[in-house]
C-alpha cells in the first residue's frame, strides 16, 4: 500500500490524519460509492483507492453494483442495523420506492425491545431490485410522507397501524401487546385519515379497533365516526361470543342474530345468548344424528 494511503489509515497528529479519522468515524458502517473516496484521497484514482482499502480490510463488496460497504467493526456499529444494502441502493438509485417497514419500525423507535428481522415496504406491482431480495417485503402504498431514520425513509406510525389493520396475516401478533400502546401514543388523527383515504371501510374500522386496544379510545371512536358509510364493516369474534358488526358512525356493536345494539364488547362480539348456541350434537350427549 502506498505511503500516502497508509498515512490516512493511521490515527495520529496532523491535519491530514485528523481529517481521515473524522471521515472514518462519520462513514463507519455505511455504504460508499467509489467516487466518494476522492474526498479522502484527492490525489488517487477512486478505483485504485477502493482496491487498496479492500485489500486492507476496510471495504467489502455489496450486492449493489458500484457501491462498497465500509467496515464498522473497528469504528462503531452500522447506523441502521440490517439495512446496509438499502443504504447502498439509495446511494445509486435514490428514487427507489423502498422504505423501512413492518415491525422493524417499532424496533428502531425503541418501542419493541426484542430484535426482529429487517423488512422493507414497496408499493404493489413494483419489482423488487435484485440487491434487496433478501429483505422481507411488505406490499403497501403509503398515502403520507415518510419519516427518516439514518438517512433512510421509514414508515410513520400511522402507516404501520393501517397496514396492520389491512394485512393482519403479514404481522406476527404474539408480542403486539408489548408495543402497540407505544405506537398509538405517537399517532395523529389527521395523518391517520390521510393514510386511510381511498381504502375500504373495513380498514378504517379495524384501524379504529387497534387504536382503541392501544389505549387511544379517542382515536378509535373518531376513526369509526369518520369511516366511509359505504361498504361492509368487519366481523369480530370475542372468544366464545357471537360475532358482531360495528354500527356505522358509532362505537356500538350490532349482533347479526338479534339485530340488537350493545356496548358490552370492545368492538368485538356481543355476549352470546342461549338461543344462539350451536345445536350440533356432541359425542356422548345421547343425541342422535338425523
Amino acid at each position: 500500500m502506498a505511503n500516502g494511503l497508509r498515512e490516512c489509515l493511521l490515527v495520529g497528529q496532523g491535519t491530514r490524519q485528523g481529517r481521515a479519522s473524522r471521515w472514518w468515524t462519520r462513514n463507519a458502517g455505511s455504504a460508499l460509492r467509489a467516487d466518494s473516496l476522492a474526498t479522502l484521497l484527492p490525489d488517487r484514482v477512486p478505483q485504485s483507492a477502493a482496491r487498496a482499502l479492500r485489500e486492507a480490510g476496510w471495504l467489502f463488496p455489496m450486492r449493489t453494483r458500484g457501491v462498497w460497504g465500509f467496515s464498522g467493526a473497528r469504528l462503531g456499529a452500522p447506523r441502521a442495523p440490517g439495512y446496509l444494502e438499502l443504504h447502498a441502493r439509495m446511494r445509486v438509485r435514490p428514487a427507489t420506492p423502498a422504505y423501512i417497514a413492518g415491525k422493524t419500525v417499532a424496533m428502531l423507535h425503541g418501542w419493541l425491545w426484542r430484535p426482529v428481522g429487517p423488512a422493507i415496504g414497496m408499493p404493489p406491482g413494483v419489482k423488487v431490485p435484485r440487491s434487496l431480495t433478501d429483505f422481507v417485503v411488505h406490499r403497501w402504498d403509503p398515502q403520507i410522507d415518510m419519516d427518516q431514520f439514518c438517512g433512510l425513509p421509514m414508515w410513520k406510525p400511522e402507516t404501520l397501524l393501517c397496514y396492520m389493520a389491512s394485512r393482519p396475516s403479514r404481522i406476527s401478533w404474539e408480542d403486539v401487546n408489548e408495543w402497540l400502546w407505544a405506537v398509538c401514543e405517537h399517532l395523529e388523527f389527521d395523518l391517520l385519515v390521510a393514510e386511510l383515504e381511498g381504502r375500504p371501510r373495513a380498514v378504517s374500522m379495524k384501524t379504529g379497533y387497534l387504536a382503541d386496544v392501544g389505549e387511544r379510545p379517542d382515536l378509535g371512536h373518531a376513526l369509526i365516526a369518520a369511516a366511509p358509510q359505504r361498504g361492509v364493516a368487519p366481523m369480530y369474534s370475542d372468544g366464545g361470543n357471537a360475532a358482531c358488526r360495528i354500527q356505522p358512525g358509532t362505537a356500538r356493536c350490532v349482533s347479526p342474530s338479534t339485530r340488537s345494539s350493545t356496548t358490552s364488547c370492545r368492538y368485538g362480539g356481543a355476549p352470546r345468548s342461549d338461543s344462539s348456541r350451536s345445536t350440533r350434537p356432541r359425542p356422548g350427549d345421547g343425541t342422535k344424528r338425523r
